[in-house]
């Protein structure tokens, strides 16, 4: 190891699990000559007795014991320059004591890491609140906050606890980054220097929709056009009633609907919507491409109001028009987004989409997401940085 390397660590979710923003964030950081020791999610959410958690703690159980070794945690989709540890904490966070005991496991981990790679003053950047009970005690240049989501309001979780852990973390860090201005109004109550870092996209990999002739997939060419498409996980941010009604007011259009489907939520069975499940990330290009217009039905909740939804800028970025639900964050894209207030505006909006003479073209659509990859959008986390120190 060399001392001379510059370090960031990034505590967000497990690594690998799904394509994040704090991931994108972290190869385009570890592109730009930086290192990065990626800390797994420390598990705010206490598990539950059911399979999907006991798969959960045994995948972190072993992405633990295999740390470092060809595989583990996502490693092969990584870049040499990120490093992954998975920390085997506790997840009861309400409980003062067990907190205590988790900071003692997490300070021997990180004096372990800091040595093994020989980290001096490094950036700190965590995506999560429970992390607070470990960050004071680090050494580091600059501590910080990516705020990409309203946890508090995530389902499952202890809303009282969720807060109390970020007040604390707010009181730790330097500055805070958030991803959509409802989260920069509520933090902005809190600490003194928050800055607005919306998402970026995988435009290189999304664009080729626009670019080049698809081989379309051959399950598409089943559907009757005009293809109305979603793409993303199926759950309870979805407001599936929206579907259903989009679905019966247009019975000549074909929904599909791609991604898996969250444990527990019953989705409409209508004729004309059909289900495909999940897609390699490789191949969501050519499903776009087959689509006449996207669509992104968020619920009205309280965590959808402070969210700042990917799907919008992949889909454009793939040179789909795209409608949305009335989504405060989908409004300031300055392209083809057609927001719906209501059922019926949904509806019409999604006519209008597909029979328009007047919208650009595939590619001109695309072309408006080239400034707006996850390259810029570390680039100007790394601004942020720096600016704080040096």
């Amino acid at each position: 190891m060399s001392k001379n390397r510059k370090w960031i660590i990034f505590f967000g979710e497990d690594w690998g699990r799904h394509h994040s923003t704090g991931q994108y964030l972290a190869k385009e950081l570890a592109k730009s000559g930086y290192y990065i020791l990626w800390v797994n999610s420390l598990g705010l959410r206490a598990p539950k007795l059911n399979l999907g958690d006991a798969k959960r703690v045994v995948s972190k159980l072993r992405a633990s014991f295999f740390s470092g070794k060809k595989g583990s945690s996502g490693e092969e989709e990584r870049h040499h320059r990120i490093q992954v540890i998975t920390p085997i904490t506790i997840p009861l966070f309400k409980y003062a004591l067990i907190r205590w005991v988790n900071r003692q496991i997490l300070k021997r981990l990180f004096k372990k890491a800091y040595r093994d790679y020989e980290i001096t003053k490094p950036y700190v950047v965590t995506a999560c609140p429970s992390t607070t009970v470990v960050l004071g005690g680090l050494s580091a240049k600059v501590k910080a906050y990516y705020c990409a989501d309203e946890y508090a309001s995530i389902a499952g979780m202890d809303t009282s606890l969720v807060q109390q852990l970020e007040d604390r973390l707010l009181a730790q860090v330097d500055l805070v980054m958030v991803s959509a201005r409802a989260l920069e109004e509520q933090k902005m109550a809190k600490h003194s220097h928050v800055y607005y870092l919306p998402h970026g996209v995988d435009y290189h990999h999304f664009c080729n929709a626009a670019k080049y002739p698809q081989t379309l997939p051959q399950e598409m060419k089943a559907f009757a056009k005009p293809i109305v498409g979603f793409i993303g996980l199926i759950g309870e941010h979805i407001d599936l009633g929206l579907l259903q009604y989009a679905a019966e007011h247009l019975p000549g259009y074909s929904f599909v609907m791609i991604g898996p489907i969250e444990a527990g939520i019953e989705v409409p069975r209508v004729s004309n919507i059909h289900y495909l499940g999940a897609k390699p990330f490789d191949e969501l290009p050519q499903y776009i491409a087959s689509f006449d217009v996207s669509i992104l039905p968020y619920a009205n909740t309280r965590r959808n109001q402070f969210a700042n939804p990917t799907k919008v800028r992949e889909y454009l970025a793939a040179g789909s028009p795209v409608v949305c639900t009335n989504q405060q964050e989908a409004k300031s894209i300055d392209s083809t987004v057609f927001i719906a207030k209501n059922p019926d505006e949904f509806v019409s909006e999604i006519q209008k989409a597909v029979v328009s003479s007047e919208l650009p073209s595939r590619k001109a659509i695309s072309d408006t997401m080239k400034n707006q990859t996850w390259e810029a959008r570390a680039a100007e986390m790394l601004s942020y940085l720096k600016s704080f120190g040096v």
